[in-house]
């Protein structure tokens, strides 16, 4: 059985196509898993390094600033390519550039916009409410037992909600 010569041509144009795609839709894949997984390991991390204090953001005034610092910077560029996310995108940017450090009550202000801002994106699609409900649980928690809980069981909520919103997309999309 012989196959037409000019077959074998197209197969280079075809597998670059392929490849680009299945590249790019991986990559992007990659950098927002990697990014959920970063800031989900960081309270466990915090908590292993230097046990439990009062924040995330207190992590600036330890060892554990670079990580601080990434993991925002990270979050925040995958927040900024999902729809209904750029404002809490660019206030976790914000919320890293003036550290506690530096200007502890502007941070504060602008922790506490990121918190508020994340509410609209979690309440926009239906399936995926009860992410809302899991986010809306850690307000006791912040009274009951501190800032690092509450910003732990936010975050986590966050992070589950991203995971399946992201793998809701790729299913709908293939």
């Amino acid at each position: 059985m012989s196959v037409n010569a000019n077959f074998f041509y197209f197969i280079p144009y075809l597998n670059i196509y392929i490849i680009k795609r299945f590249y790019f839709m991986n990559f992007n894949v990659a950098i927002r898993v990697g990014a959920i997984t970063l800031a989900m390991l960081q309270p466990i991390i915090i908590l292993l390094v230097c046990g439990e204090i009062i924040s995330f953001s207190a992590s600036w005034n330890t060892v554990l600033q670079p990580l601080y610092i990434f993991t925002n910077a990270v979050t925040s560029y995958f927040l900024f390519s999902v729809n209904k996310w750029k404002l809490p995108a660019l206030l976790l940017i914000l919320l890293t550039a003036f550290s506690i450090e530096f200007s502890p009550l502007l941070h504060d202000i602008i922790a506490t916009a990121f918190f508020i801002s994340c509410i609209p994106g979690l309440y926009s699609i239906n399936r995926l409410k009860h992410y809302l409900y899991l986010y809306l649980v850690s307000i006791p928690v912040l009274v009951l037992y501190g800032l690092f809980w509450f910003e732990t069981i936010a975050v986590w909520a966050l992070c589950f909600y991203h995971l399946n919103l992201m793998f809701e997309t790729i299913r709908v999309k293939s």
